[in-house]
């Protein structure tokens, strides 16, 4: 099946081995290649996902407001779900598990209708495509979407289905497809997830049509104009920063991807990676110039606030190197103040004093020296991957956040991988991505490869 997410045909799954066969718009029946079960299929469900007039009733100022009083809020997984998952993401040992639950509850709905149900339905309808995606079965995939979309009543359920199947139909390259998916969906919910849903799915088709203007009339020119639901920021964020560039305001645009990189760290970083990753593979350049500079703007200003806290040489350094200047001074005083007082008089104190200050302004150098390099390195190092291989704590805490020596394996492009040992502060929320095996993102000094930053 070359057009796996065209209109003109229907996905479903096996009632039986969930295996996914192809058949008809108008549905009819098909015998399973794999298990031999006979499927009757009904004729796909067209409707508006909701009355479109009361869509109109409301005035668009309200409308926002409404909207805005629900970004932040996170959707709850189903309590049922969460044996499921390792990491946020279904464990792959789970997958025959999860399938079941899906089919039982896609039954429980067919015989009525439960919102518990739809709940779980939807979110395992989620993790499963999230699990199979990148494994060449979109086939799968589809089969998910459409067979759940069968069941489901709720309108947010089915605007959100029917938008994973537009978004995925665009990048197969299936737009007007993508645009029949989107056609019963409603443009002006008052819920914010099905309204993240239409605006993102409309400016995927936008994009692939090269209408910058459309994608930013859809999204907003600004961060923060229209509230978008967390599951779907990054993905508005790179459509709205590559219309921008397309635009010709690539600065707007990489200061808008840094902002989101900033605020969420190594995950929202890799987050626009991925997404960018997931266009670049359908054959869309996207953020070509702005993502590059957004990645160095964000790490310059992480290197300018987190070089104290990664190796505090600023504060430290500055402290040791006044308080042995201040020494030195003192043993001056000392050594005349003394000698003035009697001609045979010891000068053991003056010394004492001497010695101590010189350590100490040694220290500072070397903190301040360390610090330096550390707001360098995360201004002008090197990107690179690294794979962690042990982690150490090492009983120094700042803030109640716990110092670890992190042995990592550097993968400089090019260059055979090499070991090294960094310090990093790792506070109690981000310990979970520092396990062993794991991939860092990580900058390396251009003037010593041993000099090493593990970024958040």
């Amino acid at each position: 099946m070359d057009h796996q997410f065209c209109f003109d045909i229907r996905v479903l799954m096996c009632s039986n081995c969930g295996a996914p066969l192809q058949t008809a718009f108008a549905g009819g029946t098909v015998t399973c290649g794999y298990c031999g079960t006979i499927n009757v299929f009904t004729p796909r469900r067209e409707e508006p996902v909701e009355p479109m007039a009361a869509a109109m009733e409301i005035d668009e100022e309200q409308r926002m407001a409404l909207l805005q009083r629900q970004d932040g809020i996170q959707p709850e997984v189903p309590a049922g779900i969460r044996q499921l998952l390792s990491g946020g993401v279904l464990a792959p040992w789970k997958e025959g598990e999860a399938l079941a639950m899906w089919k039982t509850t896609c039954g429980e709905l067919g015989a009525g209708s439960d919102f518990s149900s739809a709940e779980l339905l939807y979110f395992l309808t989620i993790i499963l495509s999230n699990h199979f995606s990148g494994k060449d079965a979109n086939f799968k995939q589809r089969a998910l979407y459409e067979s759940a979309l069968e069941v489901l009543t709720l309108p947010r359920h089915r605007q959100l289905i029917r938008g994973l199947l537009s978004r995925h139909a665009t990048l197969e390259g299936e737009i007007e497809a993508a645009e029949k998916w989107l056609e019963p969906c409603n443009p002006r919910s008052e819920d914010l997830e099905s309204d993240s849903s239409y605006r993102v799915s409309k400016a995927e088709i936008l994009t692939v049509r090269e209408d910058w203007n459309g994608v930013l009339d859809v999204l907003g020119r600004k961060i923060d104009e229209i509230p978008i639901t967390a599951a779907l920021d990054g993905k508005a964020i790179v459509q709205r920063a590559n219309a921008l560039e397309r635009a010709g305001q690539t600065k707007t645009a990489a200061e808008q991807l840094s902002l989101f990189i900033t605020a969420n760290g190594s995950q929202g970083r890799n987050a626009l990676e991925m997404i960018t990753g997931v266009y670049e593979n359908a054959g869309i350049q996207i953020c070509s110039e702005s993502m590059k500079i957004a990645r160095d703007m964000s790490s310059r200003k992480v290197g300018v606030s987190l070089a104290g806290v990664e190796n505090p040489g600023g504060f430290f350094g500055q402290v040791f190197a006044v308080t042995g200047a201040l020494l030195l001074v003192l043993s001056f005083v000392l050594y005349r103040t003394i000698g003035s007082l009697s001609e045979g008089a010891s000068i053991a104190p003056g010394v004492f004093v001497g010695t101590i200050g010189v350590v100490f302004l040694a220290i500072g150098i070397r903190h301040i020296r360390a610090g330096t390099r550390t707001r360098r390195i995360h201004a002008d190092g090197i990107e690179a991957r690294a794979v962690l291989k042990a982690i150490t704590a090492t009983g120094w805490k700042i803030s109640n956040a716990q110092q670890y020596a992190l042995e990592i394996e550097v993968k400089l492009s090019g260059k055979e991988p090499y070991t090294v040992t960094v310090k990093k502060i790792i506070p109690d929320g981000m310990k979970e991505m520092f396990h062993i095996g794991a991939e860092v993102n990580v900058r390396v000094d251009p003037k010593d490869r041993n000099h090493v930053i593990v970024e958040d």
